[in-house]
């Protein structure tokens, strides 16, 4: 890594070095909330957040989000009793995907910690 010393690839990145290393390696920019994330995902650019797990922080990569009721189209019905909508609220409203597992997982805003960046593409 250019700024830190660090291989991202061996090492991996200290959470106080992440916003050095997004910055030095990434054409990105800071989101800070959830209208702010849609916005970038929307706009074709994923973001990086950052998730606690069992053995510390952890960065992720939000790809996508469910809609609310309040999003969609006026033409859309979605029945808000029906226990697939209920079950997709229990899981998250953000998708985002785990890059040292592969698996797709969904969160919500309160799940990611730190600074979110929405990365636009590799310097």
């Amino acid at each position: 890594m250019r700024k830190t010393g660090r291989d991202p690839l061996s090492d991996g990145v200290s959470p106080d070095d992440i916003g050095k290393f997004i910055e030095s390696e990434f054409d990105s920019y800071q989101v800070d909330t959830k209208e702010e994330i849609k916005k970038a995902i929307d706009n074709n650019n994923c973001v990086l957040g950052t998730i606690e797990n069992s053995v510390g922080y952890h960065e992720v990569l939000i790809i996508g989000y469910k809609e609310d009721d309040d999003d969609k189209d006026e033409g859309s019905k979605t029945d808000s009793s029906n226990d697939d909508d209920k079950k997709d609220k229990e899981e998250g409203e953000f998708i985002y995907v785990d890059p040292g597992t592969g698996d797709y997982e969904n969160g919500d805003y309160e799940d990611f910690h730190l600074k979110k960046y929405a990365v636009k593409s590799i310097k």
